[in-house]
């Protein structure tokens, strides 16, 4: 059975809102250094003012929101672009240093460690005692970097990732996939899809049933195809791939005028082999 053509993979992908996701399936350890809470108010003062003469406003890095029964679960990727992030359900680092500021003005219990170069937080508690009965807030931000993924299809990359992908030999696998609603704002409840055989067998998800969503059954090399299509067609495709096994962590697709926010946006994480 062949591969999707470009305008099926298209029209699947819109029907079933714009995406993304979690994308932190890269393998990459931290490489920041940080301070340990709890931190004090003048230490977030101390904070923000690093965070501010680091002039950053372009930049992605990998969110946790772990609160136990949100969705999607697991970490995501987060780009920001001049100071907008992408998909307006994201934070910022001034959104973030925002809340942090809200809860420390109405005398909340806040725990915060802070980078300690570029002054960005990357843990948070907010009402740390609440967490046990599933309220407070935990949030995990690392792996910032400056700038954003690649802003063009780059064939030997992604020739490369591909590569990767086929010597890495999954055969059967499964992975679970989010996407946003770009329009709404919202995240759909993540899926996880099942590969074998090179064909899609089953769509599992972990909110919604079934027949109340329509989604994209793409496989892997699928969701290579798409990427090397749209950057043959001209789009502008920005899209990280994993470090070991090569498959699309990362995928956000806009036109050839670099419109904001992007048509599509794609997160692939917790893929495994099927045993």
């Amino acid at each position: 059975m062949g591969t999707p053509s470009r305008l099926a993979i298209l029209a699947l992908l819109l029907a079933a809102c714009g995406m993304s996701g979690d994308p932190a399936g890269t393998s990459s350890p931290p490489a920041e250094t940080t301070t340990t809470p709890p931190i004090a108010e003048h230490d977030f003062a101390a904070a923000r003012a690093n965070w501010d003469d680091a002039g950053l406003d372009t930049y992605r890095f990998t969110f946790e929101d772990d609160c136990g029964e949100c969705m999607p679960a697991g970490p995501r990727l987060v780009v920001v672009r001049g100071g907008e992030a992408e998909d307006p359900s994201d934070p910022t680092v001034d959104s973030l240093f925002e809340t942090i500021a809200l809860a420390l003005g109405e005398e909340t219990s806040v725990e915060v460690t802070y980078h300690s170069e570029l002054g960005y937080p990357t843990e948070i508690w907010i009402d740390r005692e609440a967490r046990a009965y599933d309220g407070g807030t935990h949030w995990l931000i690392r792996d910032l970097e400056a700038g954003l993924p690649d802003p063009e299809t780059s064939t030997s990359e992604l020739e490369a990732a591909r590569q990767r992908w086929i010597d890495a030999g999954y055969g059967d696998y499964r992975y679970d996939l989010v996407t946003h609603d770009i329009v709404e704002a919202s995240f759909s409840a993540p899926y996880t899809v099942t590969v074998s055989d090179g064909l899609v067998l089953d769509v599992e998800f972990q909110g919604a049933p079934e027949d109340e969503q329509q989604v994209p059954r793409l496989t892997i090399d699928d969701w290579f195809e798409l990427i090397e299509e749209e950057g043959a067609a001209g789009s502008i495709v920005e899209v990280i791939y994993h470090d070991q096994d090569g498959h699309p962590v990362f995928l956000a697709v806009r036109d050839a005028n670099n419109t904001i926010p992007p048509s599509l946006v794609v997160s692939i994480h917790e893929l495994t082999p099927l045993p």
